[in-house]
């Protein structure tokens, strides 16, 4: 049995060598066709024992590749980019197998192998690449870009190589060479499509240089005639419609996204019905319309498909690894919205094991448990922090809702140890209510053992740790404060509809429980005399402007604490 190398080439002495001696262990001869390298490609190539001919370029990757398979003997061609490498033992493991594997080999024309991004397993995508074939003159390229192999016009006959042994790393997507590359392929497709090509990969691929190219709006064109033209169920179709389903955010005529989404709908569930991408396309197209029973049981086959196992085309983007949260969190929106409470949260909390950070799964895992309820809620916490995630992620994600005694609640659990005081701070912002933040505010510290009446007393009597938590969470209640007081909200904050108090006795019932000198701060804010001689306040005073400052408070209301603060000495 005999092994030949080809490859094509262009100033490759980046990475030529190390391509070429992951092949030595396994191939007979090279044949490296240059198309006109203005380094030191040629030589390292010779050097490495290659063949080298030098041929024109013509702007068509397929005749390039052909003319280097002119030059090549043998049984088997092993034909990679020379930005490609084998681990170590890879290309032997591939040898091995041409020579042992008749009986898996016998009728096929050739092996795909699995080709990693990077050289990191754990980080990787991946993708299925035929670079293993029979040397058969009725195999040829076809494509003046993005080139493929075919049998008289038709795809190959392949097997898959064992992707545990026998795999390709990649580092060729180089963002400094990206610009260059996009603009060569833009070139030489836009020319064939003026001839008259009529190869269907054409337009798929002018969909995906698009994508790249952030032209999103002209993808639709190219995506729909390619799945015109190719009626298959190839991973490629399928990736078609992924682009051209995206592509429909960016459409000029909005008008007609809803027909085009329910067209590709009807195609991905025809040509697709073993693949979750296929019914995650279709179960958005029901959401875009509002259809919430409608997209239930098709997240529920993508979520079904998931977990039983399916083919990924060898392809990791169909794994969709990175969609499974999100897919579970639209699940449980689906059920919650058709009145399946207990199937909603047992959904939200598949996604939560998925991502634990998921915004969404964590909001509606709050809202199924009945949210104004604080024993509920807390429970969500605790469900929240044993998937190892920070309480102020959980309170980001329920920032909308209204729960009175929630503050109350987590403090007698929080006393215990079991939650710090300084995220009730943080939460005073979050959920969007000053009012009643700053009414549990002071009635926390009142709850507090060491509480008498007297600040002046209370504070000094406090651990450092317990100071700083409460000056943390004053500090909050006082820049919300002032921040009513001046009738400014912060972007993005929800509205509610609580009935707030006048503002200053909002105020007042702050300074009741505040060291003196925070309390003298908010005394001048109402107008008040205050006794500038005290300092136990300071580090409130200190925070809060720092609090005003990170909130973008307007200007006004930051001068009326600066002015406090002078007041403080």
């Amino acid at each position: 049995m005999k092994l030949t190398a080809c490859l094509i080439t262009k100033n490759e002495e980046r990475c030529l060598a190390r391509c070429l001696d992951s092949l030595r262990e396994a191939v007979d001869a090279i044949v490296v066709a240059d198309t006109g390298s203005e380094d030191r490609t040629r030589e390292i190539a010779r050097a490495r024992g290659a063949r080298v001919i030098e041929i024109p370029w013509r702007d068509d990757f397929a005749w390039a590749k052909n003319r280097a398979l002119d030059e090549a003997d043998g049984d088997w061609i092993l034909f990679p980019d020379a930005d490609e490498y084998f681990a170590p033992g890879g290309a032997a493991a591939l040898r091995a197998m041409l020579e042992n594997g008749a009986s898996a080999l016998a009728g096929t024309d050739g092996v795909a192998l699995r080709r990693y991004e990077g050289t990191d397993f754990s980080a990787s995508s991946y993708t299925a690449v035929l670079r293993v074939f029979r040397l058969d003159p009725a195999l040829r390229y076809k494509g003046a870009i993005h080139e493929d192999l075919r049998r008289a016009g038709a795809p190959p006959r392949i097997i898959d190589a064992p992707p545990a042994v026998i795999y390709l790393w990649h580092d060729g997507h180089d963002p400094s060479r990206a610009g260059a590359k996009i603009a060569r392929n833009m070139r030489v497709m836009e020319k064939q499509i003026r001839a008259g090509d009529n190869d269907p990969l054409l337009f798929f691929h002018m969909s995906k240089t698009l994508d790249r190219q952030k032209e999103r709006e002209r993808i639709w064109e190219y995506s729909r005639e390619f799945l015109l033209r190719d009626g298959s169920s190839s991973s490629v179709c399928l990736k078609a419609m992924l682009l051209a389903d995206m592509a429909l955010d960016f459409t000029p005529d909005a008008a007609l996204a809803p027909e085009r989404r329910a067209w590709l709908k009807e195609e991905a569930l025809r040509r697709f019905p073993a693949q979750p991408a296929a019914y995650i396309l279709a179960a958005d197209e029901c959401l875009e319309r509002g259809d919430w029973g409608g997209a239930l049981p098709l997240y529920a086959k993508a979520a079904e498909l998931w977990q039983n196992g399916f083919d990924d085309f060898g392809d990791s983007d169909f794994r969709q690894e990175k969609s499974r949260p999100l897919v579970y969190a639209r699940l449980g929106r689906c059920r919650q919205m058709t009145g399946d409470l207990a199937g909603a949260r047992a959904d939200f909390a598949a996604a939560l094991d998925l991502q634990p950070d998921n915004p969404a799964a964590a909001a509606g895992y709050i809202e199924c448990g009945r949210a104004e309820d604080a024993r509920t809620v807390f429970e969500s916490l605790s469900a929240w922090l044993t998937r190892g995630r920070a309480p102020l992620s959980f309170l980001a994600a329920a920032r909308d809702k209204r729960c009175d005694m929630l503050y109350l609640y987590l403090y007698d659990h929080g006393s215990a140890g079991r939650l710090p005081l300084q995220y009730f701070a943080t939460m005073q912002i979050l959920v969007g209510a000053w009012y009643a933040a700053a009414t549990d505010c002071c009635a926390l510290i009142r709850r507090h053992p060491l509480w008498g009446g007297d600040t002046a007393a209370f504070f000094p009597a406090l651990t450092e740790t317990e100071r700083t938590e409460i000056s943390e969470t004053l500090a909050e209640a006082a820049a919300g404060c002032l921040l009513a007081a001046g009738g400014w909200q912060p972007p993005g904050r929800v509205q509610t509809d609580e009935k707030p108090p006048a503002p200053a006795r909002f105020l007042q019932a702050l300074a009741a429980v505040a060291p003196p000198a925070l309390s003298d701060a908010v005394g001048l804010c109402l107008g008040e005399d205050v006794d500038p001689g005290r300092r136990e306040g300071l580090e409130t005073a200190r925070r809060t402007g720092e609090r005003l400052a990170a909130l973008g408070a307007p200007e006004s209301v930051r001068l009326v604490w600066r002015e406090a603060l002078a007041c403080l000495g």
